[in-house]
């Protein structure tokens, strides 16, 4: 039997065909040979499909951050320093931190190329600065002073004192001390002079002490209480200056600024026993004076300071 269909349906399942046939040719051209497909590489950009020429090789780059600086921190005596806090930086806000080990030897990693500064925080204030140490160093030794320690008793204080290790000389760095009780220690301390001063609103005490290298000193210190200062501040004919400026600097408490009231006259109560230093400034006509005053627990201790005339140009 044949089937005989009209010729519109006819033309139209043709018309299907070659659309078809258009389609599956086209998908077919736009695939690449998986085979010769070559991938991107750098900046090199290289068709689908392959190509005639060969693909010149990349050449690897060195991978940033591939270089250390290593060493050791000791004293001068060569005693290794732990717990030390090394950084080095360059140009730049990026900086690169370590710590010492029980040895005293670090190692930065991660560095690139180039120069670098190390800075060293050997305790107590002390900081050592290497200038010029290039990435890649790793037999790098710095000396720092060792740091000591003072420790010591406390007595006749209301409520807890703030000890503290004050420098008297370059050397130093200021100290705050831990107290625990009626004990105290300053750890880390730099080599030199100090004036060590437990402090409290009902007095104070103080003691020099000149503190060696890695030494630990056990010092004693008891409240000696308070007493104050009746001051005067005259010209040269011996007249009262009301209205001076002046400031009282004694051991463990922030200066007392006040001005001179009637007759140049100022009070200063509450002042830890000992030394304390009276400085008023000048003015116009008056050049600045300033006077040294031992105050005794409990007592009075009256002082006048004497203001010269300018010096007329």
């Amino acid at each position: 039997m044949v089937l005989t269909l009209p010729m519109r349906w006819l033309g139209a399942s043709l018309a299907l065909l070659v659309v078809g046939l258009l389609i599956h040719h086209a998908l077919r051209s736009s695939r690449p040979n998986v085979a010769e497909e070559v991938p991107f590489l750098g900046d090199t950009e290289t068709p689908l499909g392959g190509s005639q020429n060969p693909v010149p090789a990349v050449s690897p780059q060195p991978t940033p951050g591939a270089l250390v600086i290593a060493g050791r921190v000791e004293t001068v005596q060569g005693r290794p320093l732990p717990d030390v806090h090394v950084t080095a930086d360059r140009v730049g806000p990026k900086t690169w931190h370590v710590t010492t080990d029980a040895t005293g030897v670090f190692e930065i990693g991660g560095l690139p190329s180039g120069e670098f500064r190390l800075h060293v925080d050997a305790g107590g204030g002390q900081r050592v600065v290497v200038r010029g140490v290039q990435a890649g160093t790793r037999d790098l030794v710095i000396q720092a002073a060792a740091t000591g320690m003072v420790r010591g008793t406390l007595a006749g204080f209301k409520g807890t004192p703030r000890v503290t290790a004050l420098p008297l000389d370059e050397k130093g760095a200021q100290v705050l001390g831990s107290v625990s009780g009626r004990s105290f220690a300053l750890e880390g301390v730099m080599p030199g002079k100090y004036l060590v001063v437990a402090a409290t609103s009902s007095g104070a005490d103080s003691l020099e002490i000149d503190l060696p290298p890695g030494a630990t000193i056990d010092v004693a210190l008891k409240n000696q209480g308070t007493g104050s200062i009746d001051g005067r501040v005259v010209d040269e004919e011996g007249a009262g200056i009301p209205g001076m400026h002046c400031f009282v600097s004694a051991i463990g408490r922030e200066p007392s600024h006040l001005d001179t009231g009637a007759g140049g006259r100022f009070k200063v109560d509450r002042v830890a026993a000992g030394v304390a230093y009276v400085v008023c400034e000048g003015n116009d006509e008056h050049a600045q004076g300033s006077a040294e005053v031992n105050v005794l627990p409990g007592q009075v201790a009256p002082v006048q300071i004497q203001l010269a005339l300018r010096a007329t140009p």
